[in-house]
């Protein structure tokens, strides 16, 4: 827990302030299939950035169902559509409580503050993501269940091409194990298990898996 809380902070770490800022209402925690959506632009960062890090052009909305880089997995990109002009949504970043939304060139209109936008994610490349991502929880229930309890996540990164998951052990796998836990994991995924998703106090999700959530 003292770990993801910690890599929580890391990211607040940034060359953008938005403290002043109203959070960003998070769409996709409503509704993770939603691909299309509004939202107001409430800031703008026109050309901002520093030496050697580069420029961007970043808007800020009251609202978005663009994903940012968040829990090892990348970010969404799409499209937004401001002022009647197509931008690509390059990258995705939360700071603080807003999620900035990179865009692929520069504005054509600096004040577009308080304008309506629309917002279209691209899928295709979410669902790949969502399935890696679910991919490295079912491989490291399968760690656990070849290799001991002692077993904990240390790591990952879901992108379009691959998962990658670090567990700690206490020494390097040997082929059996690894063939047994491919073979658990794909066991899992032809069952086609149910999946029951819901909300609860972030308070009581603590106190009852607390470590292993963070930990698993």
């Amino acid at each position: 827990a003292r770990r993801q809380e910690i890599q929580i902070q890391a990211t607040e770490i940034s060359l953008y302030d938005t403290n002043h800022l109203a959070a960003t209402e998070c769409l996709y925690f409503i509704d993770n299939k939603l691909s299309e959506f509004e939202g107001q632009v409430i800031d703008v960062y026109q050309n901002f950035g520093k030496e050697n890090l580069g420029a961007y052009n970043i808007v800020i909305l009251n609202q978005s169902a663009f994903y940012p880089t968040s829990g090892g997995q990348q970010h969404d990109t799409g499209i937004l559509i401001i002022d009647g002009v197509e931008y690509n949504v390059i990258n995705a970043e939360k700071v603080g409580n807003c999620t900035l939304h990179f865009l692929d060139k520069e504005l054509h209109n600096r004040d577009i503050k308080g304008l309506t936008v629309k917002g279209t994610v691209d899928m295709k490349r979410r669902k790949q993501l969502m399935s890696h991502h679910t991919g490295t929880h079912i491989v490291f229930a399968e760690c656990r269940k070849i290799l001991g309890p002692h077993v904990w996540q240390n790591g990952a990164k879901k992108t379009i091409e691959k998962a990658h998951l670090d567990i700690t052990h206490f020494q390097s796998l040997t082929f059996e194990e690894e063939l047994a836990i491919e073979n658990e994991a794909n066991r899992i995924i032809m069952d086609s298990l149910s999946i029951t998703k819901s909300f609860m106090n972030k308070k009581e999700a603590e106190l009852n898996y607390g470590f292993t959530l963070y930990q698993g």
